[in-house]
């Protein structure tokens, strides 16, 4: 059974109650499909891919209309979206706790071995508090850079103490003959969605807190601890989905003094014309001299740095892992197992073991759709 849109109800912004189709973009072949998903946007295209080879696998988008992730169970009809990993993770562990069959995977650029459960406005669940145990899978290696509006004066090749100090909101003065900054024209640093898993990672490289707020009153509880106040969160942000700044998405830079964190598996994906362009007038930039961007002269070449990659302190070559993760208790199904491979050491339950064995799943077999994508495989 093809799974199909409901063009004329979703185009209209009608609330579709148990809704047996997807909207589009979402997986296209065998559905209903047994592992269901969603979460990461910075996955969300290769897994597209893979889910389109993969009959077992049904990954959804972080945007669209009504959805149903089996067409039959009750509770599964959803008129919102789920974007980001962490509330990918805490949706799957809201299905866990309800037994409710709806998720049974999630896409996430951060690796977590527990989810508690929360109440998320896009899901028709209560606010069970509980947490899940989780399994991370890896699926590749992606890369972080920078990206900047083109024609501005922000080099394409920072250090990463001046992006550290951008951050900081304490960076002034010249780079390479460029005027970056001065007290009456600050440098503008944008921060990506809160639910994302770059956002903390990209935090985590400028030096600050993943657990504090930006300095927007709406998001900040009383006496929070914020980020540096030339940060900006987005337009208008109050604290809700729909409010902050896109991830991966070069459209939300306005001016030149603008700069955002971006993955690079993203970028090239979106060179590449896999899906949607939305690089828009941003540049790539470079830390330290690391060029990520081999494809940049070589379409058909790996992801991979310049140099040898070390630790951020040192090199400022940033490499991360993006992962899909299931629940630890189903570590033996053997559908899990099939699509997304049996974890290094030979068994699921390996909490270190995050490599599937060469060739062991699905996803290992279609491992030309990861390196296309721009992420190195792990198989």
């Amino acid at each position: 059974m093809k799974k199909t849109l409901v063009a004329s109800c979703l185009a209209a912004g009608v609330t579709v109650v148990g809704l047996a189709a997807p909207a589009a973009a979402d997986p296209t072949d065998v559905y209903p499909a047994p592992l269901n998903g969603s979460g990461s946007d910075t996955t969300e295209v290769v897994m597209r891919q893979l889910d389109a080879a993969i009959g077992d696998l049904a990954s959804w988008d972080i945007a669209g209309g009504a959805w149903d992730t089996n067409g039959t169970a009750a509770g599964c009809a959803f008129t919102g979206r789920i974007a980001g990993s962490t509330d990918g993770r805490r949706a799957l562990a809201n299905s866990v706790t309800n037994g409710d069959g709806c998720f049974q995977f999630a896409r996430s650029s951060s690796r977590a071995t527990s989810q508690a459960t929360a109440n998320l406005a896009a899901l028709p669940y209560n606010a069970p508090t509980a947490t899940v145990s989780m399994l991370p899978i890896q699926l590749g290696v992606d890369g972080l850079g920078y990206v900047f509006r083109a024609g501005s004066g922000t080099p394409r090749d920072l250090t990463l103490g001046q992006l550290r100090a951008i951050y900081n909101c304490t960076f002034t003065g010249v780079v390479d003959g460029r005027n970056m900054a001065s007290s009456t024209i600050p440098n503008q640093p944008l921060l990506p969605t809160d639910a994302s898993g770059t956002r903390s990672d990209w935090l985590a490289l400028m030096g600050l807190s993943t657990s504090q707020s930006v300095d927007v009153a709406s998001d900040s509880a009383p006496g929070a601890t914020t980020h540096p106040a030339c940060i900006e969160d987005g337009p208008g942000d109050s604290g809700q989905a729909g409010g902050e700044f896109s991830e991966h998405n070069g459209t939300v830079l306005t001016n030149g003094r603008q700069i955002i964190g971006h993955s690079i598996g993203q970028w090239i994906a979106q060179g590449r014309s896999f899906t949607g362009d939305f690089r828009g007038l941003a540049q790539l930039g470079y830390i330290n001299g690391n060029v990520p961007l081999q494809q940049l002269d070589d379409p058909g070449s790996n992801l991979g740095p310049s140099t040898a990659s070390g630790s951020p302190t040192t090199d400022g070559a940033y490499f991360r892992n993006v992962f899909n993760i299931v629940p630890a208790t189903e570590w033996d199904d053997p559908t899990i197992q099939g699509v997304f491979g049996v974890r290094s050491g030979g068994a699921n339950t390996d909490p270190a073991g995050d490599v599937p064995n060469a060739n062991s799943g699905a996803i290992c077999t279609n491992d030309t759709l990861v390196r296309n994508n721009g992420f190195i495989p792990v198989c």
